[in-house]
């Protein structure tokens, strides 16, 4: 079963908020018995020398690592504190045979995916969650990662949000009713977030519902 979810926890935070815009998409995370906790991540959207500026002093990772730079991206390597509750969460999940499948920045917390082997699975994890002070959110829940209800299609909350908001202001009318702009002012994001949304929710929307099988 995939689960959707979200949950407010303070990793990376102190660097974004440094870095307005910025945004991070985890690419893989890994540890051992021997290896702390490791995540590597994609970031765009944002003023890179702030951020990586955030990285330096925020008290949640250490040793960040600039490993991949393009035009408009940089890929790290950051390596948790042992002691967030972030990292008694992932290693829940891998105790309870789960697997993250993906996890980005939404807000002050992270939207993510998680695939456990049944419903007790999950219900262990979140009470895991609770006992360190985490409480998660769960957006939906569906039996294959191609296939969620029709209520949510993949969509995250937030590019659920988007598409609905743009969709309310007349950013799809013909002639358009708003610009990007204004579907940030209504998301309290900026036009680039909004764009990022919007983006991400219709390319979701095309693979869940069109795309064959």
């Amino acid at each position: 079963m995939i689960v959707e979810f979200s949950f407010d926890v303070s990793t990376l935070q102190a660097a974004l908020t440094g870095a307005s815009g910025m945004r991070v998409e985890m690419d893989h995370m890994s540890s051992t018995d021997t290896v702390s906790l490791r995540k590597f991540f994609w970031a765009r959207g944002g003023d890179f020398g702030a951020f990586e500026d955030g990285l330096d002093s925020d008290p949640t990772v250490r040793e960040p690592k600039r490993v991949i730079e393009t035009d408009d991206s940089r890929y790290y390597r950051v390596i948790y504190q042992d002691d967030l509750p972030g990292v008694e969460a992932y290693h829940a999940v891998v105790e309870l045979d789960g697997m993250v499948l993906d996890a980005r920045t939404e807000g002050d917390g992270w939207n993510g995916r998680i695939r456990f082997p049944d419903r007790g699975a999950l219900n262990e994890w979140c009470d895991r969650c609770e006992a360190v002070g985490l409480t998660v959110d769960v957006h939906a829940i569906y039996d294959q990662e191609r296939h969620p209800p029709d209520n949510s299609y993949g969509l995250t909350s937030g590019q659920r949000e988007a598409l609905v908001t743009a969709a309310e202001c007349g950013y799809f009318s013909i002639p358009r009713e708003t610009s990007l702009s204004g579907v940030g002012d209504e998301l309290g994001v900026s036009s680039q977030s909004a764009s990022e949304r919007l983006r991400r929710g219709m390319v979701t929307l095309i693979e869940n519902t069109l795309e064959e099988r």
